[in-house]
C-alpha cells in the first residue's frame, strides 16, 4: 500500500488542507475530498500521480464540514462511492440544511470559500458504522470519534490513522497544535474520550487533514490534550467580553502560543486559513452555555 499526500492549495495557501490518495490492491481510495473550490487542483494532482480520476472509485470523508466533504459530489459524478458517518449521510444526499447552517457562519464568503456543493445520489453514499469494512482490497476500520463533530470518523488502514479533525491541526514547519472547536457540536469531554480511543490503536502514523504526516502520534495526542484544556480555560476566563473582542483576544493569545513554538507570521496565516480563531470562540462559548443549561 502507498499513500500520497496531496496539497489542495486551498485559496492559494500551501499545506492548509490535504487529501490522501491510497493505492490499494484493487484500486484507489481518496481520503477527504476537500471543498468544491479545490477540485480542479485536486484532479490535476491526482493525474500528476499517474492516476485517472475516473479510476478513484472510493472516497472517505471524515465528517461533513465543507472543507472535508464539499467536493465529494464531484467524485460521485465520476462514479465514486462516498463513505461517511451515519449521522452525516443525509446531508451529503441533500446538503441544503448543511449549506444553510454554514451560510450563517460564513455569510457572503460562502461561494469564495466553498464553491458549489453537489448532492450525491443516495445509492452512492455508504454509511460507515464503527468497525472494519473491506474497500478496494484493504481493511478499513472506521473509528467513531466525536468531539469536534458528532458525525466524525477517523479511518485506520494498517497502522495508519487518517484523523480528519479529531487530532486537530498541526502544519508542517512546527509542532504547534491548533484546536478546531467550531459550533455547534464541539464537546470537550467527548473529544478527550475520542483521543483516548486513538491512543489505544497504537498507530505508527497519523495523517492530518490539516496537515500531513505525524510520525509521533503519542506526543501529538499529549500536546493536543493540553491545548484543548487551555483553549477552553482561556474562553472561560474571557467570556464576559463582547464576541468580537473575545475573538480578537483569543487570536492574540493563540498567536502568542504559536510563536513560542516557532510559528512565524506566514505560517500562522496558514493556521488561520485552516482553522479560523472566530470559529473556536463561537464553538467553545456554545459548549459552555449548553453545559450550564444541562446542569440546571
Amino acid at each position: 500500500m502507498k499513500i500520497d499526500i496531496i496539497d489542495q492549495e486551498f485559496l492559494g495557501t500551501p499545506r492548509a488542507i490535504a487529501s490522501f490518495l491510497v493505492h490499494a490492491p484493487d484500486g484507489y481510495i481518496l481520503v477527504e475530498s476537500g471543498p468544491a473550490t479545490v477540485q480542479e487542483v485536486l484532479e490535476s494532482k491526482v493525474k500528476a500521480l499517474g492516476v485517472d480520476p475516473a479510476d478513484v472509485k472510493h472516497v472517505l470523508v471524515s465528517h461533513i464540514h465543507l472543507d472535508h466533504s464539499g467536493g465529494a459530489g464531484y467524485w460521485a459524478q465520476r462514479g465514486a462511492t462516498v463513505y461517511v458517518h451515519p449521522k452525516g449521510a443525509r446531508h451529503l444526499i441533500d446538503p441544503e440544511r448543511l449549506l444553510s447552517s454554514a451560510k450563517r457562519i460564513y455569510q457572503d464568503q460562502m461561494d469564495y470559500l466553498w464553491g458549489t456543493t453537489i448532492p450525491i445520489p443516495a445509492d452512492q453514499v455508504v454509511e460507515m458504522e464503527e468497525g472494519v469494512r473491506k474497500i478496494a482490497g484493504l481493511e478499513v476500520e472506521a473509528l467513531d470519534t466525536p468531539g469536534h463533530a458528532a458525525h466524525h470518523l477517523a479511518f485506520k488502514i494498517e497502522d495508519n490513522i487518517f484523523t480528519g479533525d479529531v487530532a486537530a491541526c498541526s502544519l508542517p514547519g512546527s509542532d504547534f497544535v491548533s484546536v478546531p472547536a467550531p459550533p455547534p457540536e464541539f464537546h470537550l469531554e467527548t473529544w478527550l474520550q475520542s483521543l483516548q480511543k486513538l491512543r489505544m490503536q497504537k498507530a505508527r502514523r497519523f495523517y492530518l487533514t490539516h496537515f500531513g504526516e505525524v510520525e509521533e502520534p503519542e506526543n501529538h495526542l499529549h500536546q493536543l490534550e493540553k491545548r484543548l484544556q487551555s483553549c477552553v480555560e482561556f474562553v472561560i476566563a474571557n467570556r464576559e467580553k463582547e464576541p468580537a473582542e473575545l475573538t480578537k483576544a483569543y487570536q492574540s493569545w493563540d498567536r502568542e502560543q504559536a510563536g513560542k513554538m516557532g510559528v512565524d507570521d506566514t505560517l500562522y496565516q496558514a493556521y488561520e486559513r485552516a482553522n479560523p480563531a472566530f470559529m473556536s470562540t463561537q464553538g467553545i462559548l456554545r459548549y459552555l452555555r449548553k453545559k450550564e443549561e444541562a446542569a440546571q
